[in-house]
């Protein structure tokens, strides 16, 4: 199932002349565009509280970061990722910057105990 087009791939161009840094442009860039919202939308739904696969204190902010971070590693050329337009693989490759960042701070968390 194809969740992004054409529009979403001029932003993931654009933003690899640009390489922005995370900012609130790249989140209003990301809202604004119907194609990534989408993107998000099905990725809530596979690890959102009430998803398939439920990621313990996952919020549209972490989500929509991921996102972000995610096209910044495709648009990379270090990185051999290719975007997939919204696919089961673009969701997985979020997933797991999700659950790195989630890993992180439950080890910061335990440490500081």
């Amino acid at each position: 199932m194809t969740f992004l087009a054409v529009p979403s791939i001029i932003l993931v161009l654009r933003m690899r002349n640009e390489r922005e840094n995370m900012s609130v442009t790249n989140v209003i860039a990301l809202r604004s565009n119907p194609d990534l919202v989408a993107f998000r939308n099905y990725v809530l739904s596979f690890y959102a509280y009430d998803g398939l696969y439920p990621i313990n204190e996952l919020t549209v902010a972490k989500v929509e970061t991921a996102i972000q971070d995610y096209i910044k590693l495709v648009t990379s050329e270090k990185n051999h990722f290719e975007w997939g337009d919204g696919d089961s693989i673009d969701r997985e490759r979020v997933r797991d910057l999700l659950l790195k960042d989630y890993h992180i701070m439950k080890m910061l968390s335990e440490v500081s105990k």
